[in-house]
């Protein structure tokens, strides 16, 4: 059952996937509340494509694009790249030694999956290949707190694990070492973007961006 709004209570609506929404925005979204207690934000989560256009109920996506749809006004969040993240304190075994890796079903931008046999390769560990456990999970979430719990390394978006690393849960592992992969934007129908409740969320995800 909803609750009824106030009648001075604005409303936006918008969709994004499930880890996005969990891992980025949620956590962050309680500083919003704060600056538009005015504005009621609900989140739709899905991981398939909304038509924009046809759903007048949506008034904005946060989406990872490979391809942009030149039909919807767009404003550039993050660039996705992926890398290893580990445990504090892990150190790489010894060789013949146990290794448990960790991975969800990743896309790129080139439409390549992105795995551990792409990331060894380039890293110059695909000895790793040969010695490791391969742990698979379907939902990013939890592949992320597999490797938090201490059961692997992941290779992990650095946009979904950035605030497991700003809080010392996970650590970077040759970082440099990066597969591409996506753009993070927030899209609406044009006109969309001058609406008061849509300019004010989306002056505040650059806010939280800059």
């Amino acid at each position: 059952m909803s609750l009824p709004q106030s009648g001075d209570q604005q409303q936006l609506t918008l969709t994004t996937t499930a880890a996005f929404a969990s891992l980025w925005l949620i956590p962050r979204l309680g500083d919003f509340h704060r600056r538009h207690s005015d504005i009621q934000v609900r989140v739709q989560t899905a991981n398939e494509i909304v038509d924009l256009h046809r759903d007048h109920s949506l008034d904005l996506a946060l989406r990872a694009e490979f391809d942009t749809d030149p039909t919807l006004y767009r404003l550039p969040l993050l660039t996705e790249y992926f890398a290893v993240y580990t445990p504090p304190g892990w150190q790489e075994p010894v060789a013949d030694q146990p290794l448990a890796l960790i991975e969800a079903p990743w896309i790129s931008a080139s439409g390549a999956a992105i795995d551990w046999g792409h990331w060894c390769n380039l890293a110059g560990t695909s000895h790793w290949l040969q010695q490791a456990r391969v742990h698979h999970y379907d939902d990013e979430h939890h592949a992320l707190q597999a490797a938090i719990a201490g059961h692997g390394l992941v290779l992990a978006s650095n946009v979904l694990v950035a605030d497991s690393v700003r809080l010392g849960l996970l650590q970077p592992w040759h970082e440099d070492v990066r597969l591409p992969a996506a753009q993070y934007n927030a899209v609406c129908v044009p006109g969309q973007e001058r609406r008061p409740v849509v300019r004010a969320f989306l002056e505040w995800l650059r806010y939280q961006i800059d």
